[in-house]
C-alpha cells in the first residue's frame, strides 16, 4: 500500500485545480500589461479573485494571491493581527472534523505501541497533525523504513530538512534534544482513509519493534 501523510510539506492538488492551472500556463500574459495577453491575463486573475472572495464572503480588495507557503503565512499572520481573520468555509469545517477523527484513530493505535508519546497538546493542534516520538527509537529511522513500507511521513518540518538540528519547536517545549530527535510528523488530509490509518499504524508498530532489537 502507498500512504500519503505528510501534508503539511505539500499536498496533492485537486482535478479541478489542476486543470484551471493548466488552462492558465497555456495562455501568457502580464495582467499589468495593457495588451490582448495582458488584459486576458487580468481578466482571469480578477474572475479568480471574486471567486475566492465568495468562497469566503469577503471583497475580492481583501484576496492576495501569494508565491507560496511562507509568504501566505505572513499574510496571514498580519490579517490576524489587524483583526481580519475570518470564520472557515462549510467545506473546510468537515474536511477538518474527518482529518480530526482521522488523526484520533490514529493517535490510539500509537499510543499502544510501548513506550510512544505524542508531543504536544491533543487540544490545542491542528485536527490532521500528529508528531510522536518512540522511546529508544531516532525519528529518522523509522521515517526511512516507513518509507519503504509504501508511507511518506518526515521527522519534522520540510524547511528545515537535512539541517541536522532538532525541532527548535520541541526543544522550546521543553523537551531535550534527544527526545526531540525522536520525533516523526504524520500528517493527514481528506483524502486520507482509514484503511490507510490502520495501515501506518501496523507498520509503526512492526518498525518501532525492529529497530528496538537492532
Amino acid at each position: 500500500m502507498k500512504v500519503y501523510a505528510d501534508h503539511a510539506a505539500t499536498t496533492p492538488m485537486r482535478e479541478r485545480a489542476k486543470a484551471a492551472m493548466i488552462e492558465c500556463l497555456e495562455e501568457y500574459g502580464n495582467p499589468s500589461s495593457i495588451h490582448a495577453a495582458g488584459r486576458l491575463a487580468a481578466m482571469k486573475l480578477e474572475s479568480a479573485r471574486k471567486e475566492v472572495a465568495e468562497l469566503l464572503n469577503c471583497r475580492p480588495a481583501e484576496i492576495y494571491f501569494t508565491s507560496g507557503g511562507t509568504e501566505a503565512d505572513n499574510w496571514a499572520i498580519r490579517a490576524a493581527r489587524y483583526g481580519a481573520g475570518r470564520e472557515a468555509c462549510e467545506n473546510m469545517t468537515t474536511a477538518a472534523e474527518y482529518t480530526r477523527r482521522l488523526r484520533d484513530k490514529l493517535v490510539d493505535r500509537i499510543l499502544e505501541i510501548p513506550g510512544a508519546n505524542i508531543n504536544g497538546s491533543m487540544n490545542n493542534r491542528l485536527p490532521g497533525n500528529i508528531n510522536c516520538r518512540f522511546d529508544g527509537v531516532e525519528g529518522e529511522a523509522v521515517v526511512i523504513m516507513l518509507d519503504l513500507a509504501g508511507v511518506c511521513v518526515s521527522a519534522g518540518s520540510a524547511c528545515t530538512s537535512g539541517s541536522g538540528e532538532p525541532s527548535h519547536v520541541l526543544t522550546a517545549m521543553g523537551q531535550t534534544r534527544r527526545d526531540a530527535y525522536g520525533a516523526i510528523r504524520i500528517t493527514l488530509a481528506e483524502t486520507n482513509t482509514e484503511a490507510e490509518v490502520e495501515y501506518i499504524a501496523d507498520q509503526l508498530a512492526a518498525i518501532v519493534k525492529d529497530l528496538r532489537r537492532k
